[in-house]
């Protein structure tokens, strides 16, 4: 006979103390304070700067979590080293580790005594699995955050798993013209610059300013 999963009495629901993201001004204001573990799921099409938004936060979220960038497109290659330069990484930052390992060992990384709290894996699609085997990855490690990424099809993420996996996901930010919106649970709206000029450019608009009027309001 299966065991029943528990049921929460909405007392025990509202009493939970959950630990949520405590980071810059910048970041709350376009996210929230979101959950430290689940899922944020991130898309957006080639060349809007995904890559360097995800670089950003990791570089964020290493000033107070360790944080594993599996960097499954990328690797170790001259347009990683050119991103880490550009978004400003200290090279002493030993909170941030860059590799390109397969689920089973990134797994295997998580088991470990000083495992990494924040998984990011870039991509979806070169990950080349089932949202199921995904699923299970999460559902393994109940306690840290995972943030994947995924290309886009038009305005949506490509393929059916990454389609899924915004469904599930808490934080779902979109990447579009250098700028990344919250379209989740959290802060729906809001907005991070990845690169003014570039998004001055593709929007037609003075996004500094645009930034400094939100601020005074």
């Amino acid at each position: 006979m299966e065991t029943m999963a528990r049921a929460y009495s909405v007392n025990e629901i509202i009493s939970t103390r959950y630990e949520l993201i405590t980071w810059g001004a910048e970041w709350e204001s376009a996210f929230g304070r979101p959950e430290a573990s689940g899922l944020w799921f991130v898309w957006g099409n080639s060349g809007n700067a995904k890559t360097r938004f995800l670089i950003e936060l990791a570089k964020e979220l290493s000033k107070y979590y360790s944080v594993f960038y599996n960097s499954l497109e990328e690797g170790k290659r001259q347009t990683m080293k050119n991103m880490l330069l550009s978004a400003g990484v200290d090279t002493g930052n030993r909170r941030l580790l860059i590799g390109q390992e397969p689920l089973n060992e990134l797994d295997e990384r998580l088991r470990k005594r000083r495992a990494p709290h924040v998984a990011i894996i870039d991509s979806v699609q070169y990950a080349n699995t089932r949202f199921d085997m995904l699923l299970k990855l999460l559902h393994e490690h109940p306690s840290r955050l995972f943030i994947i990424s995924s290309h886009a099809d038009g305005k949506k993420p490509e393929g059916r798993t990454a389609n899924r996996l915004l469904y599930h996901a808490d934080l779902k930010i979109q990447v579009e013209g250098y700028k990344a919106t919250s379209n989740g649970r959290y802060n729906p709206g809001g907005q991070y610059t990845i690169w003014q000029q570039g998004a001055a450019n593709y929007w037609g608009t003075d996004i500094t300013k645009t930034q400094n009027d939100a601020h005074e309001n």
